[in-house]
C-alpha cells in the first residue's frame, strides 16, 4: 500500500509518542525549513571545524535525500535518533503516515472491525518473491504479528531494504521496521515506519520501536458512524 492521503479528508499527524534518549524532529510541511532543520542538526552534532567539512557535507547528503524521500511519500512527521543508548550512536529514523487507505467498508469504527478490513488487503496483496526481494511479503497471520496498544490495534512487519554500495560507501542493509495503527473512534490508520542501517541489532531495535509505538497517546477526536 503507498502512502498517499485521499483527497478531501483531514491529514493526521499521528499520535502523541515518548522518544527514549534523545530524537530530533524534523518539520516536512515545508522542504526549507526541513533542510534548515537538517543543517542545524549537523553543525550542532559535528561543529563547524574545516576539518569536518567532508562530514558535514555527506551527512547533508545523506539527511537531504532522507527528507526527499520522506516528503515523496507524504510522510507527516520525520525523527531522527541522535542518542538512544548514552554514549553508543545507533542510527534510526521514524516516518509517520497518513495512509489515507478506505477503510469505510469496516462495519463499525471500533479498532478491530477497521483492522481486520486492513488485514484483508494485507492478504490480497503479491507475494514477494525472490526477484522482487524489496516487495511487501503477504500479510498472513505467519507474517505479521497483531497487538494491542491502548484503544488502537497495530500490525507490525519487518523488512530489509538493500542500498547498493556508491564509490566509497559500502553497501548497506537497512532494518525497516512498520507499524499499522488504527485511529481511536475513526475508520482511518497511521504508519509508523521506523528504519535503521544497524540492521545486526534487529531484535533489539524492534523491542526499542515497539516500545515507542506502545507509547502513543491520541488526542479526544469524535467517533465515526
Amino acid at each position: 500500500m503507498t502512502p498517499t492521503p485521499t483527497p478531501g479528508r483531514e491529514l493526521l499527524d499521528g499520535p502523541r509518542l515518548h522518544f527514549p534518549g534523545t530524537w530530533w524532529q524534523i518539520p516536512l510541511a515545508d522542504n526549507d525549513a526541513a533542510r534548515d532543520s537538517a543543517r542545524r542538526l549537523i553543525v550542532e552534532s559535528i561543529g563547524r571545524a574545516d576539518q569536518h567539512a567532508r562530514l558535514r557535507a555527506e551527512l547533508r547528503r545523506r539527511l537531504e535525500s532522507a527528507i526527499t524521500e520522506a516528503r515523496a511519500a507524504n510522510a507527516r512527521r520525520f525523527a531522527i535518533a541522535i542518542e538512544i543508548v548514552p554514549d553508543i550512536p545507533i542510527p534510526a529514523f521514524l516516518s509517520v503516515f497518513d495512509p489515507g487507505t478506505d477503510l469505510d467498508s469496516a462495519r463499525s469504527a471500533a479498532a478491530g472491525d477497521v483492522m481486520d478490513i486492513l488485514v484483508r488487503g494485507f492478504e490480497r496483496a503479491s507475494p514477494a518473491t525472490d526477484a522482487a526481494p524489496l516487495s511487501a511479503p503477504t500479510m498472513t497471520s505467519e507474517k505479521f504479528q497483531r497487538f494491542a496498544v491502548g484503544d488502537s490495534q497495530v500490525v507490525r512487519r519487518v523488512r530489509y531494504r538493500v542500498i547498493p554500495a556508491d564509490g566509497d560507501i559500502p553497501e548497506v542493509t537497512n532494518l525497516i521496521v512498520e507499524f499499522w495503527m488504527t485511529v481511536p473512534g475513526r475508520k482511518r490508520v497511521v504508519l509508523l515506519s521506523f528504519a535503521s542501517p544497524a540492521a545486526a541489532l534487529a531484535d533489539p531495535l524492534q523491542n526499542l520501536f515497539g516500545a515507542i509505538v506502545a507509547s502513543a497517546e491520541w488526542n479526544d477526536s469524535p467517533p465515526e458512524p
